[in-house]
């Protein structure tokens, strides 16, 4: 009597192949394989999968070292708790896939405080601080750490493991037990007269485990972790902080790590922004107006409690600002050139003046206070605009340009008909 080969609800592994092929023979075992292939349907989501592990591992505290001629902080290891992956019953991925961890770099703020003779309450010499957010991590290459792991491409973090229709839950596939991720930064002990005596900020990552599937991404587990930076440096350049944390996710969709992130985005590409820190408004104010226009949506985005101080110098300081307006050449052959000049910010009308008559070679200076410009910093933003616009009476004619942040600088030529003019705005 032949032997019939009903449903099989287990796994089919290697070894059970082999075994109903020596009972049931090469032609049924066949039929049966694609016919349980036929009945499988591909993957659509993150819920078609199975997952268990892949949780950083974090403990230890963040420490300070000598590091040549300079100090280098640094976290502990991270190592990545191994991650099981599998595909539940009845589903297909269509072919084997890769799969693994993914990690982005949500946001960055590294410095240090030099202080004259390395005393903690000596005078600062120097306040640095680096910023970045919002980038693909990748582990380097172990021979450049420039450069990208030669195994590693986007979206994951760590060279990926593949997966296929026989990693199921009884035979999942898991993800390299050697994966790790210790962040560290070295900064130079002597700085413009003083001594390296605190580093300060914190890295904050999003970590994940998923499969990539042609251009669709299931991520499957997602962690939030970070380093905290903050620790004071001794003599002997030596130092101790806080111990690295980190909390599961939840909410897979919407605090997940962004898959979508390149490698043109990548953490180690050197794009951080760099800025001044200060503790104090104080300290603010010992800079220009222009250095802390240059750095106030810098310290916005990594470094609130100096953005803070930043603001409250510009608001003490409260400079003026001045619009020249020169010609070149006017539009007519003879006489004066008869213009108004109207001063906008973000498009709102702030100042006005009609009457302007100039000739070659002429100028006319327009006055704005601080509160008339800008009322206070905290109202600025990184898209804030200061237009000057020109307006010929005579032809109705407008031109214009506007001014960034740090609101210094002049204008391309403007041609209001066959004129020539100038704008420049100066603090």
């Amino acid at each position: 009597m032949p032997l019939g080969l009903g449903p099989v609800s287990s796994p089919m592994t290697p070894a059970r192949v082999l075994a109903l092929q020596r009972s049931a023979g090469n032609a049924a075992v066949s039929a049966m394989l694609a016919r349980q292939d036929k009945e499988k349907t591909p993957v659509t989501g993150p819920g078609d999968f199975g997952a268990s592990g892949g949780a950083p591992q974090v403990g230890g505290t963040v420490t300070a070292r000598p590091d040549g001629t300079g100090v280098r902080a640094e976290s502990p290891d991270v190592k990545y708790q191994p991650a099981k992956v599998w595909l539940q019953e009845g589903k297909t991925l269509g072919g084997s896939q890769n799969f693994g961890f993914v990690q982005n770099l949500v946001k960055s703020t590294r410095g240090a405080v030099w202080r004259r003779g390395g005393e903690p309450d000596g005078e600062v010499t120097k306040n640095w601080r680096s910023g970045q957010g919002k980038a693909y991590d990748a582990v380097s290459d172990p021979n450049d750490d420039k450069k990208i792991h030669k195994a590693v491409f986007a979206p994951f973090y760590w060279p990926p493991g593949s997966i296929n229709d026989e990693n199921v839950a009884a035979s999942p596939a898991e993800t390299d037990p050697v994966a790790h991720d210790q962040p560290g930064f070295t900064l130079e002990a002597k700085q413009d007269g003083g001594r390296l005596t605190e580093f300060v900020g914190s890295d904050q990552f999003k970590l994940g485990v998923g499969v990539k599937k042609g251009d669709a991404f299931y991520t499957l587990a997602a962690w939030d972790w970070a380093v905290p930076w903050d620790m004071t440096v001794d003599k002997d350049l030596n130092g101790a902080g806080k111990a690295v944390t980190s909390r599961t996710v939840q909410d897979l969709l919407k605090e997940g790590p962004d898959t979508s992130l390149g490698a043109k985005d990548w953490s180690l590409r050197g794009a951080e922004d760099v800025f001044e820190g200060f503790a104090t408004p104080a300290e603010a104010q010992k800079r220009s107006a222009k250095e802390l226009l240059n750095w106030i949506h810098k310290a916005k985005e990594f470094d609130p409690p100096s953005y803070a101080n930043i603001v409250s110098a510009l608001d003490a300081k409260a400079p003026g600002v001045t619009v020249d307006i020169t010609c070149d050449t006017t539009h007519g052959n003879f006489g004066k050139d008869v213009l108004s000049a109207s001063v906008l910010r973000d498009g709102t009308l702030i100042k006005s003046e009609g009457g302007i008559k100039l000739n070659n070679g002429e100028s006319k200076s327009i006055s704005l206070s601080w509160s008339e410009a800008f009322g206070s910093a905290s109202t600025l933003t990184p898209g804030t605009v200061l237009k000057v616009e020109l307006y010929v009476t005579e032809n109705n004619w407008e031109v214009g340009h506007g001014f960034m942040s740090p609101f210094n600088g002049t204008s391309p030529q403007l041609t209001p008909g066959d004129g020539r003019y100038q704008i420049a705005v100066s603090l």
